[in-house]
């Protein structure tokens, strides 16, 4: 009973919740929980370098990057003589020295012409793998007369700089050259430099200033172009300016280099990390999400009758409906809110799918924010306010601000708003750090808890309609959609945020300096870091966590009322019956299914099961058939489909008709004790005490008594919220 769920009225006014206006959390909750739906499953990231050449005689391996499209280099193969291409970039046609005999890989220079020409000329050759190495040359658009760089994104200013005189024309060149050596050995990691903020445009007079810094040395994955069809087929790799020159060495005494893959782990610890955080995400969040019902079965008898069936009627006639403010925080999904979700998170991936590839990457921003927006009133309900409430109870009975609007905020609910706001301006300004990733999954998980909380699905029914459409709906976005848009999926472009997830350059106005932007990501995700050497983060999307925890919660919420108690394992007082009370839970069972789904989802990841090329998995594909199979599954073995399949009346029932069987005292001492941070909440009086008389109408009737609908249930002890 620590992670209470979040009060139902404030002490002042009925339109009070936990200390916010209904409306305006409303629209946050909304707005955040459409994030949630609409954002992206977590897909693996590509990594440039997972190959290597291996020179015979050397020791050190030389780190090379495939091509984003042309062949993939054969791995172990024979091997192949090193020859420099003639001309250095391979931007006309390619002589062969003579002496060469057999297969070879070509060594070309970058710039002259596109990566595309020089494997179409290389491979024209008879060249059997093209490697392209970077040089400093040609990060300048003419090395040998102007020092404008044609990409003036390529220095780091950043990382170090400093300021020369222009040299005069008989030494500029060979300095363009060879990076500024000589002043830049102990400037930069690469003892390279390269001139920054010259046009083409500007004249540079020997003794003019010149800006010079670091310029990196990168592996790269290069662009072929999106029609491999067009390719010949041959291999291309991508070395850096030092693995370059490596390899040039190595070709001018005539020896050979053997290509494989990088060895990596064979399981990096992520994977079974991601698994284990994705269930325990599920299932705490579902725990969370119901803490009210787990009280009452904690307290009541089961909803019983047909020798321990369920009783699915509904409410009699006349009798008092639940509280407003229960209705105005709690949706009961149906069929047409399924459609109604699956089209708008379609819609709204769709549209970050453009907005990103036409380069408007504030839309990361602005997910960001209204994820920051939910997060504080899910860690408010969900974290701080119930440990305010545990550490400080006194604190509940302080009122500090009484208005319309607001009600009676106490002085547990301004230290919990401070402490939930404080920790979420903390995530957005470290948002980039190494340690980020904890700080978004706990926000993560506060965030599935108040969606399982706010969002529910009645009956089993409902349930299967929900989660059929989204097992669809991942599919298509992840392997059918390259088929509509040039090869590119739009589920994994948008979880990568398009060009922006690796950093990305914004060149000025002026177009002389450019200002380097560290990568942004989808908030919307739980991450963990891979401990290969590609880096990176292991991903879980939200949508993987709570589509499926919809249906968790749906069987927890059916086991409490069913089960009474024991609503994990068994029946009340240790019996055992046929029907929906045997066995282990319907909670237990598609826990257990989550977990094989989702481990299921991992392990085709790591193998490599893909459609159209796409690298990543749905993982409804997989999450969907074990848990809503299982739930199917059990209850027609048990006999209690039809009963799950329109549930309604029973778990409306069961929340007002619960009673403590037995004492009295019982139930008021639970009313004051553990509900009193999540279900109740008394204003301070003159005297700074409680007392019944000011306690909220809207709390005080959330639950009335009504007649039990079967004798199984105890017609002694005190409605639980209404002592």
């Amino acid at each position: 009973n620590f992670l209470q769920a979040p009060r139902t009225g404030g002490g002042g006014s009925p339109a009070s919740t936990g200390g916010m206006p209904r409306g305006f959390k409303r629209s946050m909750l909304w707005a955040a929980l459409a994030i949630v739906v609409a954002g992206p499953t977590g897909r693996a990231e590509e990594v440039a370098g997972d190959f290597i050449l291996r020179v015979e005689g050397k020791e050190d391996d030389i780190i090379v990057a495939r091509a984003n499209v042309a062949l993939a280099p054969p791995a172990d193969s024979q091997p192949l003589a090193l020859v420099a291409s003639d001309p250095p970039d391979a931007c006309g046609d390619v002589s062969v020295p003579t002496g060469a005999s057999g297969a070879f890989a070509l060594l070309v220079s970058r710039g002259g012409c596109t990566f595309e020409q020089k494997l179409i000329n290389g491979a024209a050759a008879g060249a059997a793998i093209v490697v392209v190495y970077g040089t400093v040359a040609s990060t300048y658009e003419n090395v040998t007369t102007s020092f404008a760089l044609g990409d003036p994104c390529a220095v780091e200013c950043a990382v170090g700089s400093t300021r020369i005189s222009a040299p005069g024309p008989a030494d500029a060149t060979r300095l363009r050259a060879t990076g500024f050596g000589e002043v830049c050995d102990a400037l930069c990691p690469t003892r390279e430099c390269a001139v920054a903020g010259i046009l083409s445009s500007d004249k540079v007079r020997p003794g003019d200033s010149l800006d010079l810094c670091c310029l990196p040395d990168e592996l790269m994955i290069m662009n072929l172009g999106s029609e491999p069809d067009n390719l010949p087929d041959v291999p291309a790799l991508y070395a850096t300016r030092e693995g370059g020159l490596a390899l040039l060495r190595a070709a001018s005494e005539g020896a050979r280099v053997r290509g494989a893959d990088r060895s990596r782990m064979l399981v990096d610890p992520s994977i079974p990390l991601m698994w284990a955080l994705g269930v325990a995400a599920v299932i705490t969040a579902t725990w969370l999400a119901t803490a009210r019902e787990r009280h009452l079965a904690s307290l009541a008898a089961p909803v019983n009758s047909r020798a321990g069936k369920p009783v699915a009627s509904g409410p009699e006639p006349g009798q008092q409906q639940r509280s407003g403010e229960e209705d105005e925080e709690t949706v009961d999904l149906n069929a047409t809110h399924a459609l109604i979700f699956v089209t708008i998170a379609s819609i709204a991936l769709l549209t970050m799918f453009v907005l990103l590839r036409m380069g408007m990457f504030w839309v990361i921003r602005v997910i960001q924010i209204f994820f920051c927006i939910g997060c504080v009133t899910a860690l408010f309900q969900f974290a701080f306010y119930p440990c305010v409430h545990r550490v400080r109870p006194s604190l509940s009975r302080v009122p500090c601000i009484q208005s319309a609007t607001w009600g009676a905020l106490t002085a547990s609910d301004g230290v919990a708003l401070v402490l939930a706001t404080g920790l979420v301006v903390w995530y957005y300004v470290a948002r980039h750090s190494g340690y980020a990733w904890v700080l978004q999954d706990c926000m993560a998980l506060a965030m599935c808890a108040m969606f399982l909380k706010t969002v529910r699905v009645p009956n089993l029914r409902v349930a299967a309609v929900l989660l059929s459409v989204f097992f669809c709906y991942d599919i298509f976005m992840v392997f059918i959609t390259p088929l509509l848009f040039h090869n590119r999926s739009v589920m994994v472009e948008v979880a990568k945020a398009g060009g922006a997830g690796a950093g990305r350059a914004e060149l000025a106005d002026d177009g002389r300096t450019c200002q380097h932007l560290p990568g942004e990501r989808m908030p919307v995700l739980f991450m963990l870091p891979r401990m290969d050497y590609g880096g990176g983060y292991s991903m879980l999307g939200l949508g993987d966590v709570v589509m499926p925890g919809l249906l968790v919660c749906f069987a927890l919420r059916y086991d409490c009322a069913t089960r009474g108690p024991r609503f994990l394992w068994g029946t009340p007082g240790g019996k055992t019956t046929s029907g929906a009370c045997a066995g282990p839970s319907y909670f237990i069972l598609v826990s257990l299914g989550y977990g094989v789904g989702l481990l299921l989802a991992l392990l085709a990841n790591l193998f490599g099961v893909t459609f159209n090329n796409v690298h990543g998995q749905p993982a409804l594909l997989y999450l969907v058939p074990c848990t809503l199979g299982v739930v199917a599954a059990a209850a027609w073995v048990r006999g209690d489909l039809a009963d799950m399949w329109e549930a309604e009346g029973l778990l409306d029932t069961a929340d007002e008709v619960s009673r403590v069987n037995g004492d009295p005292d019982r139930s008021s001492a639970a009313d004051d004790g553990d509900l009193g941070a999540s279900q109740t909440r008394r204003v301070g009086s003159a005297n700074g005490e409680g007392s019944p008389g000011s306690r909220n109408t809207a709390s005080s009737s959330a639950v009335r008594s009504r007649e039990p609908h079967s004798s199984a249930l105890s017609t002694q002890g005190l409605p639980l919220l209404d002592p």
